[in-house]
């Protein structure tokens, strides 16, 4: 679902989504043709992690890569839910933790790898003109 958002609306600054518990498919790629651009928090409540939590890694690749800068995680209830919250639905937070932790990683990992291109690209240039 991420992706066809990131390639409808890669401008968009602030997206809330649920998530279920369908595995994500992370191939490595880091870098896809479709990415958010300006996207700034991503509001996921305390939905499932994809994977049921033991792929906490992968989700945070996965979420990462559809990103040109790393957004911020929102997670919990916020104050209009007017239920109580099961302590299994509570359990998730630190869960996503780790998926944030594993998007910071990744994401340094880009940032690294487009500093590394750039450098390169500028080298090349600077050879062709020589």
């Amino acid at each position: 679902m991420l992706p066809i958002f990131a390639k409808s609306f890669p401008k968009i600054t602030y997206l809330a989504v649920y998530l279920n518990e369908d595995p994500v498919k992370f191939d490595g790629e880091l870098f896809p043709e479709d990415q958010f651009h300006k996207l700034r928090a991503l509001d996921l409540g305390l939905c499932p992690i994809p994977g049921g939590g033991r792929q906490n890694q992968e989700v945070g690749h996965y979420i990462a890569s559809l990103c040109t800068d790393l957004p911020a995680l929102n997670l919990g209830c916020d104050t209009a839910y007017p239920g109580t919250v099961s302590e299994a639905i509570l359990r998730r937070e630190p869960e996503w933790w780790q998926v944030e932790d594993a998007m910071e990683l990744a994401m340094k990992t880009k940032v690294a790898v487009r500093k590394k291109l750039e450098k390169m690209k500028a080298e090349l240039s600077v050879a062709a003109r020589s």
